[in-house]
């Protein structure tokens, strides 16, 4: 299920074993309208369709830009918002290789609130 307003939520999880046997558990989720932002740090983009792209998770944040470096310090990508995607791809068209890749981002959150935030990705096809 995906909660897309803010509240507090019982969920409840029934699992049923081949044996018969029945287990259940809930718990409490709170789901907040505030801003986030997440960076996954690896991505695979092998064409299988799953983790292809790097790509921000982003929540009520504006005014987003990311520039992603080579371990020469050579700018590959960079984000103007955060619905773009890195498909490991550089600028020229051609694959990235595989390795560890750094990020510099700036963005703003909370209505205007500056947020800056740097960390590695890891390209692995």
């Amino acid at each position: 299920m995906t909660y897309s307003t803010a509240g507090t939520y019982t969920v409840i999880l029934i699992a049923q074993g081949q044996s018969g046997c029945d287990d259940t558990i809930t718990g409490i989720i709170m789901i907040s309208d505030t801003a986030g932002l997440i960076m996954p740090n690896t991505f695979t983009p092998n064409g299988d369709g799953i983790n292809d792209y790097f790509q921000p998770i982003a929540k009520n944040v504006g005014n987003f830009s990311c520039a992603v470096f080579d371990r020469w310090g050579k700018i590959v990508f960079e984000f103007k918002s955060t619905s773009d995607k890195w498909t490991g791809q550089s600028k020229n068209g051609g694959n990235c290789p595989d390795g560890t890749y750094y990020y510099i981002l700036e963005a703003t959150v909370d209505n205007g609130k500056p947020y800056k935030d740097k960390g590695f990705i890891t390209l692995n096809r």
